[in-house]
């Protein structure tokens, strides 16, 4: 008897979950409507980075099938290989979507990852927000503005690592449970919590370390605000930590040994250092429907307008925001989340104050961090995943507020006022989409032709913000290494996202890019000539891009034969 009763109860609770999470997939596909017209030959917008999500997609399948570590890979930038646990692997991802990977290809299931990721986070923070309200709707909206917000929609362009971010929610949950809840084990929950980090690891590191870094300050705060509560609980937190710290360690080991000692690992600073303006939180983006200030937007974001372009909060929010604070200062919960939300925003504009297009030289407090050891190549801007969590909550709040308001004008009046600050957030529908044409060579018995495992020099070059070969090999099942790859490896001067300079592969890449260059001399043929014998590549193939003529007149000059013209591409066996 207890366990129908139990039973129906797991039912009770599952069944509006499970609605809950259709209806955000069901918005995720229909903002992503564009893609999924023709999945298998469109991209949801990301240009390199999602190019490169498609490698990955096919690359973890392709290393367990054939008992290799996924973890790092010769198959790109050979003969010396690439760390992937610099270059944010994607393992769980690839993993999970394996099957839609090997039915329908590496596309398919990058757009299915990308899709995927708003809904589950946006589930993820329902869940939480859930605990906190006794409205279903409220946290039904709380959800929304977490997997929906404007850094999401910023970070969809092919880095999920960022986007698919269940678990700050989960980790909020953890908590919740170990200090107030305490229904089940702490040391239960602890493990749980190791188990769901080693799985981060996995998918995003830079989240995880986000996550410790907040959840470090999000103790602090607890302890000043609720000292005699989490002075009565430090057992039940040290048996969590402790549970929680074996499991990861035990899981992460080895990802971790890779990562810092393995082969071909990064030492210093990634390139390209990112942080938010205080005009990222007032000015809309491209990101978002109302974009009412477009000519603004290049005082503060210019080229990492996709980083930037995540900070949005708007004015009427702020506002609104503001108010719940006042007027709920009370509730606990109101308290943690304002001062998070406030923290992680001023974490996100890194070491000093930037305004408009002025770097001022306001120290912040990022500056303490941002050169430790395993926190220097985080991106400061993505902490406003935290500030957005933390605001998902305090907007359920007042949406619960609102809806237990007596008399339905009150409660039509309150709802309007959080419809009105929320709209600005909106994100521009339908998201853009990119043609991602596969040549039939690669999917077809042509390819088969190479030798498994044989490396091929494909053109165009994959290296910097160049990806086109690395989803063509992901389609071709990984059956050929090539000597090239978008990725962060170590270079002579620090990381870098470049295979070693040579004279072809400067050739090949100012073709690509239609950068100024002279007439080939006989010494710079005789160069290029060795740089392709040192790639040990015996197959070249030049495909689909946009001085792809001249490229095949490279290659015939210096193999002094015509190529074979098969399959959308031109081969040189």
């Amino acid at each position: 008897m207890t366990d129908t009763l139990g039973a129906i109860a797991v039912r009770r609770i599952l069944r509006p979950s499970l609605l809950v999470f259709l209806l955000y997939l069901v918005l995720s596909f229909l903002l992503f409507s564009q893609t999924w017209l023709a999945p298998a030959t469109r991209l949801v917008y990301g240009e390199a980075d999602v190019r490169e999500v498609t490698w990955f997609m096919g690359w973890t399948p392709y290393a367990l099938a054939h008992l290799q570590t996924p973890l790092f890979s010769t198959h790109i930038d050979y003969p010396t290989g690439v760390n992937l646990m610099w270059n944010t692997a994607l393992t769980v991802p690839a993993l999970v979507l394996w099957p839609l990977t090997w039915a329908f290809g590496p596309e398919v299931s990058t757009n299915a990852a990308i899709t995927l990721a708003l809904a589950v986070s946006a589930w993820a923070a329902y869940l939480a927000a859930r605990r906190y309200v006794r409205s279903r709707l409220a946290a039904v909206v709380a959800g929304l503005v977490y997997g929906f917000s404007p850094l999401m929609m910023s970070q969809s362009p092919g880095h999920i690592h960022m986007t698919i971010a269940f678990f700050p929610p989960l980790v909020l949950l953890a908590f919740d449970e170990i200090l107030v809840r305490r229904r089940y084990p702490s040391a239960l929950i602890g493990a749980g919590l190791g188990l769901a980090g080693a799985a981060q690891l996995l998918i995003g590191e830079e989240v995880l370390a986000l996550t410790a870094i907040v959840v470090a300050i999000g103790l602090v705060v607890l302890a000043l605000l609720f000292r005699p509560l989490v002075t009565s609980r430090l057992r039940d937190l040290g048996l969590a930590v402790a549970a929680g710290a074996v499991v990861f360690a035990v899981l992460a080991i080895y990802p971790l040994w890779v990562q810092l000692f393995g082969p071909e690992r990064v030492v210093g600073v990634l390139p390209d250092p990112y942080a938010n303006n205080v005009l990222a939180f007032l000015v809309p983006t491209r990101w978002q429907a109302l974009d009412v200030a477009p000519g603004l937007v290049h005082l503060f974001a210019g080229r990492n307008i996709m980083e930037e372009g995540g900070a949005y909060v708007g004015i009427p929010l702020l506002i609104l925001l503001l108010a719940v604070m006042v007027a709920f200062w009370s509730k606990g919960i109101v308290r943690l989340a304002s001062i998070l939300a406030i923290v992680a925003a001023i974490l996100s504009m890194g070491s000093h104050l930037q305004v408009g297009g002025r770097h001022t030289r306001i120290p912040l407090p990022w500056i303490v961090l941002e050169h430790s050891p395993l926190l220097k190549n985080i991106a400061p801007p993505r902490f406003m995943l935290f500030s957005y969590l933390m605001i998902a909550i305090l907007i359920a709040v007042f949406v619960d507020w609102a809806l237990s308001r007596p008399g339905a004008n009150q409660r039509s009046a309150w709802v309007a006022v959080a419809i009105f600050a929320l709209v600005p957030l909106l994100p521009s529908v339908p998201y853009p989409t990119d043609a991602a044409v596969t040549p039939s060579f690669f999917l077809g018995g042509a390819v088969r032709r190479i030798p498994v495992g044989g490396v091929v020099l494909v053109a165009p070059f994959s290296r910097s913000f160049t990806s086109e070969a690395m989803m063509w090999q992901s389609g071709a099942g990984m059956s050929f290494r090539m000597p090239e790859g978008y990725a962060y490896r170590p270079g002579p001067t620090g990381p870098t996202r470049d295979p070693p300079p040579s004279a072809l592969q400067t050739r090949m890449y100012s073709i690509y890019y239609d950068l100024p260059r002279s007439a080939l001399s006989s010494d710079e043929l005789r160069q290029m000539r060795s740089d392709l014998a040192g790639m040990g590549a015996g197959t070249i193939v030049v495909g689909p891009e946009p001085r792809e003529q001249e490229m095949v007149d490279l290659f015939t000059e210096l193999l002094s034969r015509a190529p074979e013209q098969t399959g959308g591409v031109s081969v040189w066996w």
